[in-house]
C-alpha cells in the first residue's frame, strides 16, 4: 500500500503542477472550458469499460492457478476483445461525439463550439490506446506491481512540457493526445517485461468466453451507471455562465488530490485482498473489511473539514498567478468548500464498489449505479436551479451518501451470504 501511496502522490503531485501552470497561462476561460468538456467527454466511455476491464481482467489472472491452461488462454481472448472494442469506441468518439455537438444539443457559441469539436476529434485518436491501458493496468494489479499508478503522470507531464512549445490550446490537446499514448506504450512495455503481458487471440467468443463477456457487459452497464456523475456535472455546467466549468474543474483538481491518493491508494491495494476473502468466504475477514471501512471514513471526515475550513488559502496557494485573479480564487474556493463534503461519502462509495465486485455479484452494482444515476439526475436539476454551480456540486454530495447507505447494506448481506453457504 505504501508502494501505491509514493507512486500516486507522484501523480498528484506532477497533476497540480500542471494544474498551475495551466491556471497561470489560460486563467478560467473558455479554452479551458473547452478542453475539460472535451476530456470529459471522450475519456467517459473509457472509464466505464476501463472499470469493466480492469475488474475482470484481475480476477481472471489471480484465478489462474485454480486451472492455469484455461485461464490463460481466456485473458488473451479477452485482451483480444479489449483491442477490438477500443477501435469501436475511438471511431465512435471521434464521428459520433462531434455530431452530436453539431447538432446543437449544448448551448455553446459557433466559436466555441468548433473549438470543442477540434479538441474531441484529436483526443478521440487516444482512446484505443486508453483502453489498451486499462488492460495493461489490470494485468499489473493483479501481479501487485502497481506500475498503472506511476504512469498515470504521463497525460500531465506532456501537458506541462507542451506549454513550454505551444502558447494557445494546442498545447493543452497536443500535450493530453500525446501523454496518453505515452502512458499505453510504457504501461504494456513494463508489463510485458516482468511477463504478464499475454499475446492477443482474436478468436470467435465460444461457451466460456461468453461467459467472461456476459459478466464483463454487466460491469459496463453498472460502471456506466455509476461514472453518470461526472458527466451530468459537465452538462449541467455548460448551461451556466463562462467559466462554470473551468471553475469546476479547478475545484476538481484540488479535491482529486484526495480523492486519488486516499481512494485509489486503498481501492489498488485492497481489490487483489478483497478478491482472496471473497473466494475464501473466511466471515472474520469479512468483518475486518467493515472495520478498515469505519476507520476510512473517520479519516476522511477529517480531511474533509479541513479543506473546507482552508479553502481561500489553498486555492490561492496553488492557482493565484498569472491570468487566474484574485476575483477566479473566491469562484473556486466558493466551489472547493462545497465539494470538500463530498470526500467521506465518495471515498466510501469507491471502496464498497470494489468489494461489491470482489464478491463477483454485479446485480447489486447495476442496482448501486441507478441509485447514483437517478439520484444525481433529480438533485441536479433542483439544486442547480437555486444554487448555480455551488448547488451542482452539493448535488454529488447528497448523492454519494445514498450510494454509501445502499452500497453497505448490499455488501454486508452479500458477506453474510457467502459466510453461511459455506459453513
Amino acid at each position: 500500500m505504501l508502494l501505491v501511496g509514493f507512486f500516486l502522490l507522484i501523480t498528484k503531485v506532477l497533476a497540480a503542477a500542471k494544474e498551475i501552470l495551466v491556471a497561470a497561462r489560460f486563467g478560467v476561460s473558455d479554452i479551458v472550458d473547452a478542453y475539460q468538456f472535451s476530456f470529459a467527454l471522450t475519456q467517459w466511455p473509457v472509464a466505464f469499460f476501463g472499470a469493466a476491464i480492469v475488474s475482470t481482467v484481475v480476477p481472471l489472472i489471480i484465478r489462474q492457478g485454480t486451472n492455469a491452461q484455461v485461464n490463460d488462454d481466456l485473458v488473451k481472448r479477452f485482451f483480444g476483445y479489449v483491442l477490438m472494442l477500443g477501435c469501436i469506441v475511438g471511431i465512435f468518439v471521434t464521428v459520433g461525439i462531434p455530431a452530436i455537438i453539431r447538432a446543437g444539443f449544448f448551448s455553446f457559441e459557433q466559436t466555441q463550439q468548433d473549438r470543442i469539436i477540434s479538441m474531441v476529434i484529436v483526443l478521440g485518436l487516444a482512446v484505443p490506446a486508453s483502453l489498451a491501458s486499462r488492460f495493461f493496468a489490470g494485468c499489473a494489479i493483479a501481479a501487485r506491481t502497481h506500475l498503472n499508478t506511476l504512469f498515470e503522470c504521463l497525460p500531465a507531464f506532456m501537458i506541462m512540457a507542451s506549454l513550454f512549445s505551444f502558447a494557445d490550446e494546442k498545447a493543452l490537446v497536443f500535450g493530453g493526445f500525446v501523454g496518453l499514448l505515452a502512458q499505453c506504450a510504457l504501461l504494456g512495455f513494463s508489463v510485458s517485461r516482468i511477463g504478464r503481458l499475454p499475446p492477443p487471440q482474436f478468436v470467435w467468443p465460444g461457451r466460456a468466453e461468453a461467459e467472461v463477456l456476459r459478466g464483463c457487459g454487466v460491469l459496463v452497464a453498472a460502471h456506466f451507471l455509476l461514472g453518470t456523475v461526472d458527466i451530468v456535472d459537465q452538462f449541467a455546467a455548460s448551461t451556466l455562465n463562462s467559466g462554470s466549468i473551468a471553475t469546476l474543474g479547478y475545484a476538481n483538481r484540488v479535491l482529486a488530490l484526495v480523492l486519488g491518493l486516499v481512494s485509489t491508494t486503498i481501492c489498488r491495494s485492497m481489490f487483489p485482498v478483497l478478491t482472496t476473502i471473497s473466494e475464501t468466504g473466511n466471515p472474520k475477514n469479512m468483518r475486518q473489511v467493515l472495520v478498515w471501512i469505519g476507520c476510512l471514513v473517520i479519516a476522511t471526515v477529517v480531511i474533509a473539514t479541513g479543506i473546507a475550513a482552508n479553502a481561500s488559502e489553498i486555492v490561492e496557494f496553488i492557482y493565484e498567478r498569472g491570468a487566474f485573479m484574485p476575483g477566479h480564487s473566491e469562484r473556486v474556493a466558493a466551489a472547493l468548500r462545497w465539494g470538500a463534503w463530498r470526500v467521506p461519502p465518495y471515498v466510501l462509495t469507491m471502496v464498497l464498489v470494489y468489494a461489491i465486485t470482489s464478491q463477483r455479484r454485479t446485480r447489486p452494482l447495476i442496482a448501486l449505479g441507478c441509485v447514483i444515476c437517478i439520484s444525481k439526475v433529480a438533485a441536479a436539476a433542483v439544486l442547480t436551479n437555486y444554487f448555480g454551480l455551488n448547488g451542482l456540486i452539493a448535488s454529488s454530495t447528497f448523492v454519494y451518501v445514498l450510494a454509501c447507505v445502499f452500497g453497505l447494506w448490499v455488501y454486508a448481506g452479500n458477506a453474510l451470504s457467502i459466510a453461511s453457504s459455506r459453513g
